[in-house]
């Protein structure tokens, strides 16, 4: 359902976007994002196609989900851009509830928190990992 949310999107807004795959992020090695597009020199866009029910919730809130928005600012910080596009979509309701669209503004202070939570855990992956290479082959009792 992607590309017809990303499609309804381009013809909604008039805005059109770049596609991208996997973008690293810019100082933490190993670490980065999979935006859904990128607009114009600011922007991302971030895409759901969730079951009607919670489109609906989407369309009748008028906010960003918080499930959403630490992915969404890591994106930011990652493609170092502004503002992120929170799209929903839903080609079963009618056309003027089909797609749900609200903006949301980067947050220097919670990026940075989001950023420190995801050194660490790179930290801890390199601390496991360390154990790991010093188990010796057939001998799983060392961990």
């Amino acid at each position: 359902m992607e590309p017809l949310a990303r499609a309804a999107y381009e013809v909604g807004s008039g805005q059109f976007m770049e596609q991208v795959g996997f973008v690293c992020h810019p100082t933490i090695d190993r670490a980065g994002c999979s935006p859904d597009g990128l607009i114009l020199q600011d922007g991302l866009l971030e895409i759901k196609c969730p079951e009607s029910a919670t489109h609906l919730d989407y369309l009748i809130a008028k906010v960003v989900p918080s499930d959403y928005k630490n992915q969404m600012l890591f994106q930011m910080a990652v493609c170092e851009r502004e503002w992120c596009e929170f799209v929903s979509y839903d080609d079963r309701m009618p056309d003027h509830l089909q797609i749900f669209k609200i903006r949301f503004m980067r947050d220097e202070k919670r990026i940075r928190e989001i950023e420190d939570e995801v050194r660490l855990f790179l930290s801890e992956v390199d601390a496991i990992l360390e154990k790991l290479s010093r188990i010796e082959v057939g001998n799983a009792n060392h961990f």
